[in-house]
């Protein structure tokens, strides 16, 4: 415990490599601690998953563990790069946002009043919780009768919540999206290709299978614009904040496959 808060604190000098450190601690006969510490700057959590997932599985592979050698890369981060520059340069995408966040205002959370000026350094909090089984999957089954992923669904209570929150049904938040390379092998890639859209929408009423239906609808009309950098629109509204709220749905469900290989799970 002690070393991965010195860890925390020891910083990447980023013109220098490596950008990531790994660290094995030996704890007994049976056990050891596996700790990748990295500048987030150079990969995003499905790499993570998908660099932890191949060494594990070549590390079993060292003791009889079947491994099925990968196929050498096609994709590249490059091509990221060349399709974010590309939208940069597109007038009807830069178009697009504009007229998407014309007369738009934050979606706010309410406040306690302030009686006392807030501190410098504020503690952040964290508040997990866990859903029943039946929730899980009631929500998987209106997920199947909207013909939507479970992502939509959950991106709709999002919404609602914040409708309820602001008593309006004009709602912008951030949306957590990536940029991949649609490619075969794209989602082999190892770097960052996370991106933050702003979201908004009105939201019609109706249903609840209506309303993930509209979120859905939306997120496709947002498909090919997701490249255009969150920095980018940001400076075209005049540098202000655009939302103070985000949804960011993960399933790093690549890690099934040391599973399949070792019972392994993560």
């Amino acid at each position: 415990h002690a070393w991965i808060e010195a860890e925390k604190q020891r910083p990447f000098a980023w013109q220098q490599a490596p950008l990531f450190r790994v660290q094995i601690h030996r704890r007994s006969d049976a056990q050891f601690n596996l700790t990748l510490s990295f500048h987030h700057a150079i990969v995003d959590g499905w790499s993570v998953a998908s660099l932890m997932t191949e060494l594990l599985q070549r590390y079993f592979a060292c003791f009889g563990y079947a491994f099925a050698q990968p196929a050498p890369l096609l994709a590249s981060y490059h091509q990221f790069v060349a399709l974010e520059r590309a939208i940069l340069a597109d007038d009807s995408c830069r178009h697009s946002w504009q007229t998407a966040l014309q007369d738009g205002s934050i979606s706010k959370l309410p406040r306690w009043p302030q009686t006392a000026p807030r501190p410098a350094h504020a503690d952040v909090v964290s508040l997990s919780r866990s859903l029943s089984a039946e929730r899980s999957n009631r929500l998987q089954q209106l997920a199947r009768r909207a013909g939507v992923p479970l992502k939509s669904v959950l991106l709709a209570a999002h919404l609602n919540v914040l409708r309820v929150l602001n008593n309006q049904a004009d709602i912008m938040t951030g949306l957590v999206s990536n940029g991949r390379p649609e490619t075969a092998d794209g989602e082999r890639v190892l770097g960052l290709f996370l991106n933050t859209l702003p979201f908004r929408l009105t939201l019609s009423g109706g249903s609840w299978l209506e309303l993930v239906q509209q979120v859905f609808a939306h997120e496709r009309h947002l498909l090919p614009f997701r490249r255009y950098p969150l920095a980018a629109i940001q400076q075209m509204q005049g540098g202000a904040a655009l939302f103070e709220t985000a949804f960011n749905f993960v399933n790093f469900h690549v890690y099934e496959g040391l599973a399949d290989l070792t019972g392994l799970a993560v």
